[in-house]
């Protein structure tokens, strides 16, 4: 029992800090100020969401176009060039000038010099890419950041080619964490369907 109130404890004390966070960060420029940073290159989250499990279980294959939303520094990116090998390219779009030039620094590194990634400065709400280009658009901790989600998912589909795949990975301790009910409204909207839902509550991600 007395284990029972701990986890009902935990549980209501969660729901309070994600209310007040949520509340915050409507009513200030919160995200404004961490999407400026470019020192906020921390990789600790990593233990929650390795590249390791989110690759795979975003559907990326070898010999794939891929295109990364959010790839900052690049820690997803590199394990997603590895992932579609020499036939394939990882398209790495960043809205920040900073991160797009710390991900060309590591391109230049031993281990990742032969890998195909073609860096993208650019906003993913109106993407310069034709329609119908890619297998697979994947983001990892990043719709959140993103100003208008239903212009983003209408982004998404156009330039996915058909039957193409949509994976969003999310972690419960981010915070403004979004369930996914709510993720698969916005792909809903759009005439997705989602094929898959991967993970556990840590690090899901979900398919569409």
């Amino acid at each position: 029992m007395i284990v029972l109130y701990i986890a009902l404890g935990l549980i209501g004390l969660y729901v309070l800090y994600q209310i007040i966070v949520r509340l915050v960060i409507k009513n200030t420029n919160y995200h404004k100020a961490v999407k400026n940073n470019p020192s906020l290159e921390n990789n600790s989250r990593f233990i929650i969401q390795p590249p390791s499990v989110i690759i795979p279980a975003s559907g990326i294959k070898t010999g794939q176009k891929v295109l990364e939303i959010g790839a900052g520094s690049g820690p997803f990116t590199f394990a997603a060039a590895k992932a579609v090998g020499p036939n394939g390219t990882v398209y790495a779009l960043d809205i920040q000038e900073e991160m797009i030039d710390i991900l060309k620094s590591k391109m230049q590194k031993k281990e990742n010099y032969n890998l195909n990634v073609t860096p993208v400065l650019g906003n993913a709400l109106k993407t310069n890419f034709p329609d119908d280009t890619f297998d697979v658009v994947f983001l990892v901790s990043v719709l959140q950041e993103m100003p208008d989600k239903n212009a983003a998912f209408d982004e998404f589909k156009r330039i996915l080619k058909p039957g193409g795949t949509l994976s969003i990975s999310e972690t419960f301790i981010d915070l403004d964490y979004y369930m996914k009910k709510t993720l698969v409204k916005f792909a809903t909207k759009v005439g997705m369907v989602q094929s898959s839902y991967q993970g556990n509550f840590l690090r899901p991600p979900l398919k569409t």
